[in-house]
């Protein structure tokens, strides 16, 4: 098979994929139209000059959602720009990161759909995370979210990161409504309106140096994309604070610095302090290919497969637990040791790119059996616009379909989207009346807005009990 891999290579995933695919001996390309993430190298896929991704952007967005708010149009003016991407159609897969695609705004997703093509849309985090549902979810749970930087803006879809309601169902609603399979989890779900299959973090093995280093005083490391999102401050105050105590220590924070030396630097440490959310980020996986303890947001229920077999060995770190559990490793060499060489089986065992390509694959045959492991309940009940944003009637119209299309929780939920205005009356009572659409009965919650496939139950409450 053929697959396009892009269009952001986020944390390497593009290119890391393609060895993947490459692997299992597809013909795989990546593509990225921006250098977001510029001390990761990738040579894919370039496009017709005569592509101009900007101005096709700024030109259609206005006539498409905000003028016309018609899903009839959107299809319309992605068949008029079918001509300019005809090398662009030549794939079988098309396997889009952070709900970007092709054209902007997705325009290219019916194209794709109406050619037969298989589409695969993977959310990494901030492009379908809205920070006030991210921050009540995250709370409710137990941890702290702190709050996304990017500009908020009210009424309109902005750039691909925008604070936006608007903009984060957006993203949310075009992969739900055409895509194959929607790959996610479940802290960044707020919006999320369909089932779906966990993603599941995947690095470059080939290029990670394995080594204990076997210090008795250990060398711990900090390194942030975003000292924001990582809590960075808080981290550092935990450090001065043992300090004071006496406690010894080697503790460094590194900062916009080149991938290539991350991996140096990750090799030469014995423990990484990375950010406080539910689950363990890429770099906390590099850290344990190669031969760090790693400390980090690991909650059970933020696991991708709710299974004790799937137990990744990095210690679960809060604002609260921090210091505590920096105090453990440091202290307890034994425990690093443990922890480390746990660490390197759970790296050859999940994060190998060709095993990654297989799961993918995998996953796109059961998403088509509708065999799902999540079923989103959030924005059913709590989603809702407030007095200063705006619902576009291109996003209604789009939310019915996805709704008829995938199904919905519950019937109560489905009355919470009517009082809430996510959807009309006439669009309530037309979805109800399909009772098979309901997923309520072929899940259950184990956690505040976290619901798995009842298959899992057994599995889960053995890992409970345990």
């Amino acid at each position: 098979m053929k697959i396009f891999i892009g269009c952001q290579n986020t944390a390497n995933l593009a290119s890391v994929l393609t060895d993947g695919f490459k692997a299992l001996g597809h013909t795989a390309i990546p593509f990225s139209y921006t250098n977001q993430h510029a001390f990761f190298d990738m040579n894919g896929f370039h496009l017709l000059d005569a592509l101009q991704y900007q101005n096709i952007g700024n030109q259609l967005i206005n006539k498409s959602f905000e003028q016309h708010g018609s899903l009839g149009y959107f299809e319309q003016v992605s068949q008029y720009l079918e001509t300019t991407i005809s090398q662009y159609l030549d794939f079988d897969i098309y396997i889009f990161v952070n709900c970007l695609s092709l054209l902007p705004y997705n325009l290219d997703f019916p194209i794709l759909k109406e050619k037969g093509k298989k589409i695969i849309s993977i959310f990494s985090g901030s492009e379908i995370r809205y920070p006030n549902y991210a921050n009540h979810m995250w709370k409710t749970w137990g941890f702290n979210y702190p709050i996304d930087k990017f500009p908020i803006t009210f009424g309109s879809y902005g750039g691909l990161y925008t604070n936006s309601l608007n903009r984060k169902r957006l993203n949310v609603l075009l992969a739900e409504m055409y895509a194959d399979l929607v790959l996610s989890v479940p802290e960044q779900s707020g919006v999320q309106t369909s089932p779906y299959l966990p993603y599941i973090h995947t690095i470059n093995t080939e290029i990670m140096k394995f080594q204990n280093n076997q210090r008795d005083i250990p060398k711990i490391v900090h390194i942030p994309s975003d000292k924001n999102f990582k809590q960075t401050s808080l981290i550092e105050e935990t450090v001065m604070k043992l300090k004071n105590k006496g406690v010894e220590f080697d503790f460094q924070t590194y900062f916009k610095i080149p991938h290539s030396q991350v991996i140096e630097i990750l090799a030469d440490a014995d423990i990484l302090i990375d950010e406080m959310s539910l689950f363990p980020a890429i770099l906390s996986h590099e850290a344990m290919a190669c031969g760090c303890v790693v400390l980090a947001g690991n909650a059970k229920m933020g696991l991708p497969i709710p299974m004790a077999s799937y137990d990744c060995p990095v210690l679960n770190i809060t604002p609260d637990s921090l210091e505590q559990q920096m105090l453990k490793v440091i202290q307890d060499k034994t425990l690093r040791n443990d922890l480390i060489q746990k660490g390197k089986d759970y790296i050859d065992r999940y994060a190998q790119p060709k095993q990654a390509a297989n799961r993918i694959l995998s996953s796109l045959d059961r998403y088509q059996n509708k065999d799902f492991d999540y079923f989103p309940s959030y924005a059913f009940t709590q989603m809702k616009y407030e007095t200063q944003d705006i619902e576009f009637p291109f996003l209604r119209e789009i939310q019915k379909k996805v709704l008829l299309q995938n199904g919905y929780y519950s019937l109560d939920s489905l009355k919470c989207m009517k009082e809430n205005n996510i959807i009309s009356a006439d669009d309530f009572l037309e979805i109800s009346k399909h009772k098979s659409l309901v997923y309520s009965d072929v899940s259950i919650e184990i956690a505040p807005f976290i619901h798995i496939n009842q298959k899992y139950r057994d599995l889960f409450q053995q890992e409970r009990q345990s």
